[in-house]
C-alpha cells in the first residue's frame, strides 16, 4: 500500500501521471499551538508549487492530488459548505492557484472541505465518496 506520497513529485499509477502536493493552512490555527497542534509545514509554500511545476513541465493530462483547492474555488466552496468565513485566501491556496495555472492536467483531486462534490469536469471535491482516478 501507499504510505506517503511526497510533495510535488510526480508517480505512474495505473498508466497515469499523478502529481501530488499535499498540504493546506490549518482554518482554526488561532486556536492551537505552534508545533503542537499545527505546523508552518502544513502550508503549501511557494517553492512546493514550484518543484510539481517543474515536475510536470513535460507532461500532458496529469491527474493532481491535493489536500485544499486552487484560490478560483474557495469562494464557491464556502459558499457551497456554509461557511461565512473571511473572504481572504490562504498562502495555500494561492500557491495551489500558480499551479492550476501553469501545469496541464485533465483531473484535480482534492479533500479538505468535507464536502463529496464534482465542480465540473476537471475539479472533484472527496470527503466519504471513493472513486477510482488512476
Amino acid at each position: 500500500g501507499i504510505i506517503h506520497l511526497l510533495r510535488g513529485e510526480v508517480y505512474d499509477l495505473n498508466n497515469e501521471k499523478v502529481a501530488v502536493i499535499g498540504g493546506a493552512d490549518s482554518v482554526d490555527k488561532w486556536a492551537r499551538t505552534e508545533d503542537v497542534s499545527w505546523w508552518m509545514e502544513e502550508t503549501v509554500t511557494a517553492a512546493d508549487a514550484e518543484k510539481l511545476i517543474e515536475n510536470t513541465k513535460d507532461l500532458q493530462d496529469v491527474i493532481i492530488l491535493s489536500h485544499d483547492a486552487p484560490a478560483q474555488w474557495v469562494g464557491r466552496l464556502k459558499t457551497w459548505n456554509g461557511i461565512n468565513a473571511m473572504n481572504h485566501l490562504s498562502e495555500s491556496q494561492r500557491n495551489l492557484q500558480t499551479v492550476c495555472d501553469k501545469v496541464n492536467f485533465k483531473k484535480w483531486c482534492f479533500g479538505h472541505w468535507h464536502m463529496d462534490k464534482e465542480l465540473d469536469e476537471r475539479f472533484e471535491c472527496f470527503y466519504h465518496n471513493i472513486d477510482e482516478i488512476a
